[in-house]
């Protein structure tokens, strides 16, 4: 039907699930769009909120007067719209391996807690006692569902849902990284979006709210829960800028082949020094601190 008497909603959870497309893409849709007079696939909702279509609305918005019709699906809850946006999307056969990887880890940890919320004859139930033997066994009988339906196996469905959250942790830590990776821009390999997952949360272990305003909010640090979360922090820092560097190298090959072009990169490279040196620096200091620390203690106690 046709419904553009009313706003519809763009969830970010739900447009940040699809794979974006390019500005040629997107240009190319619009052409398309403007070219048919009117939007030929229906956008679908939930409600008021787009579950597929955002880039054919924002352009209908854009222009104004292009017509288009809404189809209605019904969701029991936000998972289940979730699984559904990925296994949609993965009906596309212009995916990446990238964006078909994501897609797999955010459909199968959208299931895993569609599965958590059903009780044994599969109807919802309201959420009770944690009970981990349980989460454990419904991930793995979603993974062996996931599995057989698309011809692979457990480990490369768990290891897709580790890549879609370690990707998105990058995206924390780097903006606009997750759109780089997916869109081809930049390439990372798989292995080091997943360690960035691993250990980087959006919160440190240990962090306690109790309902307090964001700025009078207390982080309260336990040093051998928080360790690994600070290291993978680091590490994915550290990783994201390698992959940037060698992604430069790769697209810009006269950055090496050219003289000019590498004093350029050797001058500019002085500051990555410099950073270097002044890292290393910071960490002698802390040790020489400690040493006058522990030397300070034996001189008290003789």
């Amino acid at each position: 039907m046709t419904d553009q008497m009313k706003e519809l909603k763009i969830d970010p959870e739900f447009e940040q699930v699809i794979p974006p497309l390019t500005k040629d893409e997107y240009h190319q849709l619009e052409e398309n769009i403007l070219a048919d007079g009117k939007i030929m696939m229906p956008i679908a909702l939930w409600g008021d909120t787009i579950v597929d279509g955002h880039n054919r609305y924002r352009i209908a918005c854009e222009h104004g007067d292009i017509p288009y019709t809404t189809t209605q699906l019904d969701f029991d809850n936000r998972h289940e719209a979730v699984a559904w946006i990925c296994k949609n999307q993965l009906g596309r056969r212009n995916l990446s391996d990238e964006q078909r990887v994501y897609l797999l880890g955010k459909r199968y940890a959208a299931e895993k807690q569609i599965e958590k919320l059903r009780d044994e004859s599969g109807r919802f139930v309201p959420c009770g006692q944690n009970d981990p033997q349980g989460e454990a066994n419904e991930s793995r009988r979603t993974s062996e569902r996931i599995a057989k339906e698309i011809g692979k196996s457990e480990k490369y469905v768990r290891r897709a849902e580790e890549y879609a959250n370690g990707l998105d942790a990058a995206d924390e830590i780097t903006p606009g990284t997750k759109d780089k990776v997916l869109s081809g821009e930049l390439k990372v390999p798989q292995k080091d979006i997943i360690l960035i997952g691993k250990y980087t949360k959006k919160l440190p272990y240990g962090y306690s709210n109790g309902g307090i305003e964001p700025k009078y909010q207390t982080i309260i640090y336990d040093k051998e829960q928080t360790r690994k979360q600070i290291f993978g922090g680091f590490v994915g820092t550290i990783s994201m800028f390698q992959s940037y560097i060698m992604d430069d190298f790769s697209r810009h090959p006269l950055m090496l082949s050219d003289s000019e072009m590498r004093a350029c990169v050797r001058e500019v490279w002085q500051d990555v020094k410099a950073f270097s040196a002044f890292v290393e620096s910071e960490l002698d200091k802390a040790d020489q601190a400690d040493l006058e620390s522990v030397q300070s203690l034996d001189a008290q106690e003789s």
